[in-house]
């Protein structure tokens, strides 16, 4: 790292997220480090985001902002990584905030091969239960990889540090068009690059879950077509390092798992949506033949790897394909928490 240069560079995707940013931005600043530089790509918002912006730039000079025209979150991505001048990248969304023990961990590393992780973002099932656990090249390909092709975690960049020359050397980057998973294709994509990884225990992150969330949103999304088009690039971004069987072992799992993770969506009221027409989507998914076939061959196993009742009795239902079944259990949830 050159004189004057910083050790990390933060990059922040913004689209009209002028009610927020502020808060986030701010959170940063606050956060007890001064080695940074914070790049804001504003991804052709039409709100005050760029406004609020330019006026922390003019208050902190750490601050920069990118302008562009709207290409999705992993353009806004790829533009700051191609402008970071930091020895290591952190990803943070502009409608979240980071704790004041953000930078702890990372700052005090001397080393060009490890990479640090919160554990609220990790599978924990590999953790010891240490505050920090390391795990070596081996370990990568053959254990944390793998548990990433398997589970819906490791889907988040954010709480994370990146090496910045490893991703340029070895030109890792976000897919861009992909509409849901780029970040667990990204963190696969770098896991396969580094030498050495590290995992902090703790919570260094915070989520602010906003009306209308892209990532949750159906008339955005169809999870069913992004879930199985998942298989197929997780295949070809791991074929060489894992055997066909394997694969489609790992990735049909995964698919179970992440139609799980979003089921409940489908039984909320969303705007532009009838209640008829989330049910077309439920059905079409229960009936899909990647998820019949994925249901079929390792039902058993995801079974017995699934430890919440609730998560259990939705897999059942899903296997016999009973819609009634699972409209009920997500009344009785909702009416619980509250959700309309």
């Amino acid at each position: 790292m050159s004189p004057g240069e910083p050790y990390i560079s933060v990059i922040i995707p913004v689209y009209n997220a002028g009610k927020y940013i502020a808060d986030c931005l701010q959170s940063i600043q606050a956060a007890g480090f001064s080695s940074y530089e914070i790049i804001c790509v504003d991804d052709g918002s039409s709100d005050s985001s760029a406004d609020v912006i330019r006026e922390f730039i003019g208050r902190d000079g750490r601050i920069r902002l990118i302008q562009q025209e709207n290409g999705g979150v992993s353009a806004a991505r790829n533009a700051g990584m191609a402008a970071a001048a930091g020895r290591y990248l952190a990803f943070v969304d502009a409608d979240d905030t980071v704790t004041p023990d953000f930078f702890d961990h990372i700052k005090d590393l001397d080393t060009s091969v490890i990479t640090c992780f919160s554990d609220q973002f990790f599978n924990k099932a590999l953790l010891s239960g240490a505050n920090m656990d390391k795990f070596n090249k081996s370990d990568i390909l053959y254990t944390v990889i793998p548990s990433y092709l398997q589970n819906e975690l490791g889907n988040s960049v954010v709480a994370k540090f990146y090496e910045t020359a490893v991703i340029r050397s070895h030109g890792v980057r976000f897919p861009e068009g992909m509409p849901l998973g780029e970040d667990g294709y990204f963190n696969v994509a770098y896991l396969q690059c580094v030498e050495e990884l590290v995992v902090f225990r703790g919570t260094i992150y915070c989520y602010r879950e906003t009306e209308g969330s892209a990532t949750r949103n159906l008339k955005k999304h169809n999870y069913l077509e992004a879930f199985v088009k998942d298989k197929d690039r997780y295949r070809h971004l791991t074929g060489h390092l894992y055997d066909k069987d394997k694969l489609e072992r790992w990735s049909s799992i995964k698919m179970i798992r992440n139609i799980l993770s979003v089921l409940s969506v489908y039984f909320r009221n969303q705007p532009g949506i009838s209640s008829a027409g989330r049910m077309k989507m439920v059905r079409d998914m229960l009936y899909d033949k990647d998820v019949r076939k994925a249901l079929d061959a390792y039902y058993n196993e995801i079974m017995e790897d699934t430890a919440g009742r609730f998560e259990r009795f939705i897999l059942k239902a899903m296997k016999q394909r009973s819609l009634f079944r699972l409209k009920l259990a997500f009344k009785y949830v909702h009416w619980r928490n509250g959700i309309k």
